[in-house]
């Protein structure tokens, strides 16, 4: 309850109380209310003075935090500076950085274009090399095929020497051979119906005397002619002169074409002609090994003289050339084709062909 409460329930109470009494007690209540007035008052002071105190020390506080938030500020501040410093710095170093990657970069390419030439390079050295090195291999080569080829045609070259000069040798022995029997046989040719070729080939030209149509059995008049041509013949290649010079002696036989009503340069005529020229040119070797010339030449004879049959694989024409020789009208001869002959092969002709085969093969 306050003082002004219980002064109401005073007066209520008491009307009857005097002014004195009144004045006393209005004292006494103005007392109270100084007294409670002053107890507020020291209240509120001590109130005020202590929300003083705590307002200095939050003003101390607040000077405090605001000293603090200005160092702290100025710190930030400083330490923004610092850091935007920094930041320019950083900035510049990674710009700084970026131009040194991009010239890196552009370093790099180049050196990589470099390092790409000097590969290049270093191949199209090896390559070089390489190719000099062939080179230099195929020169030696070369050389030494040159100073084979030098040694080669010098070998050739005495090789044609020696062929030039056995084919003087055998053509001298061939011009000497063929006088030698053109001097034995000339006045007996024309009687004989015979000829001595170039080649030493002496042809027996007239049929009817040699053989009857298609036999093979000699008949007389050749026999005779035979008896009087081959000992003659005979001592000529023998002699010392020719002797070493022969290499083989044949009798050939030959004939035409035809065979009875078989056509001409059909395989049957061919082959029967065949049989027929092979028997002929064995029976005419069976009857010159017979005479005593032969006989007293047998060994010799034993190795070079030879028997062999052509058929119509030598046809001549009206001229006695053989219708492969380029003057030849191209006319089988009927008569001439069915012939004998006698040949000689020079001992020179087998070297100069030996000689050339040999050239060729090198």
């Amino acid at each position: 309850m306050t003082a002004l409460n219980y002064e109401n329930e005073v007066v209520a109470e008491e009307q009857w109380i005097s002014v004195s009494d009144l004045m006393s007690a209005l004292m006494m209540i103005f007392l109270l209310l100084s007294l409670f007035y002053m107890i507020q008052l020291d209240e509120d002071r001590n109130k005020v003075a202590i929300d003083y105190e705590k307002l200095l020390i939050k003003s101390k506080n607040l000077e405090e935090n605001e000293a603090n938030a200005q160092r702290l500020l100025a710190e930030k501040a400083k330490l923004l500076s610092v850091t935007k410093n920094t930041i320019d710095e950083l900035v510049l170093a990674n710009k700084i950085k970026d131009e040194q990657i991009e010239q890196s970069k552009i370093e790099s390419i180049d050196y990589e274009t470099l390092l790409s030439k000097t590969k290049s390079l270093e191949e199209k050295q090896a390559n070089a090399e390489r190719l000099l090195a062939e080179k230099s291999m195929l020169l030696a080569e070369t050389t030494s095929n040159m100073k084979e080829l030098v040694l080669a045609n010098k070998l050739k070259d005495q090789q044609i020497n020696e062929v030039v000069s056995e084919a003087v040798i055998y053509e001298d022995v061939i011009k000497e051979l063929h006088q030698s029997l053109l001097g034995e046989f000339n006045a007996d040719l024309k009687k004989w119906n015979a000829e001595l070729r170039d080649d030493l080939t002496f042809r027996f030209n007239e049929p009817a005397v040699l053989f009857d149509t298609g036999d093979t059995t000699i008949k007389p008049k050749f026999k005779r002619i035979l008896n009087d041509f081959f000992p003659r013949y005979l001592n000529v290649i023998t002699s010392e002169k020719f002797k070493k010079d022969i290499a083989e002696v044949r009798i050939e036989g030959h004939t035409s074409s035809v065979w009875g009503d078989l056509p001409r340069d059909s395989q049957e005529a061919y082959f029967y002609n065949m049989n027929l020229s092979q028997e002929r040119s064995r029976e005419t070797l069976f009857y010159v090994m017979t005479l005593p010339e032969s006989k007293r030449n047998y060994e010799w004879l034993k190795d070079r003289l030879i028997a062999n049959g052509l058929s119509s694989s030598k046809l001549v024409d009206r001229n006695g050339l053989l219708l492969s020789d380029e003057n030849s009208d191209g006319v089988e001869d009927q008569f001439k084709s069915q012939r004998v002959e006698f040949r000689v092969r020079i001992d020179a002709e087998s070297k100069i062909t030996k000689m050339l085969d040999s050239a060729e093969s090198r």
